[in-house]
């Protein structure tokens, strides 16, 4: 059976701003996200409320319209294994260490007991895609291009429990020519333990530069 690739309807879209974060459009961190984090994660709510830090849109929380996105938006979020997802950037300016031209991205997932392997353990695999999930958006926040995973590397160190609330940061650490290294790490919001870290190379596109395939109308996005 074909896949179902029915636009949802504009109204769903979310509210985004003029602003962008290199690809992506500033967007409100969802109240019900907030809400959530305020309860179970204060480390996580403080974050998400910081005015130092670009709230940004996630693609696969946009409305279906392809086959996109779809292991994200239609399987993992729907079935528990992810249940909020944030992304913020922190500018190269604000960085305790300045001499680079790279930003870094903050993302807070809070993971479900849908996520686990083991019991009450999220699954090796899961976390090597919220890793790439990441390392991704650290090229759309830096980078005006396409990029695909050539490489990818994780160390894991400690025991990912779920249900849990967790922070992954990520940045461009490296390119020389069409290629991107890039870091990251997994880790404990509260107590900063880490989890899982991760070194990964990503090779640019020649078909040029990237957009989100969407422009900016007054409900929101629509697309191209």
């Amino acid at each position: 059976m074909p896949a179902d690739t029915t636009p949802t309807p504009q109204d769903s879209m979310p509210r985004v701003s003029d602003d962008w974060v290199g690809q992506f459009p500033r967007v409100e961190v969802p109240p019900e996200s907030l809400a959530f984090f305020k309860e179970n994660a204060p480390w996580a709510y403080t974050m998400a409320t910081s005015p130092d830090l670009y709230s940004f849109l996630i693609p696969y929380t946009l409305p279906k319209v392809d086959t996109e996105n779809t292991l994200l938006r239609d399987v993992l979020r729907p079935a528990g294994s992810i249940e909020h997802h944030i992304c913020l950037y922190k500018p190269a300016a604000a960085l305790a260490a300045k001499r680079t031209p790279y930003g870094e991205v903050l993302a807070i997932y809070a993971l479900g007991s849908q996520a686990n392997g083991y019991q009450d353990t999220a699954h090796g695999g899961i976390v090597s895609v919220l890793f790439d999930e990441l390392l991704g958006m650290c090229i759309g926040c830096d980078k005006d291009v396409i990029a695909m995973t050539l490489e990818i590397k994780i160390a894991f160190k400690r025991r990912l429990t779920t249900p849990k609330v967790v922070l992954a940061r990520g940045r461009i650490v490296k390119e020389e020519g069409r290629k991107l290294w890039l870091t990251g790490e997994l880790v404990d919001g509260d107590s900063g333990q880490v989890h899982a870290v991760v070194e990964s190379l990503w090779i640019v596109a020649r078909d040029g530069s990237a957009r989100l395939g969407y422009t900016k109308t007054d409900k929101g996005l629509s697309k191209l």
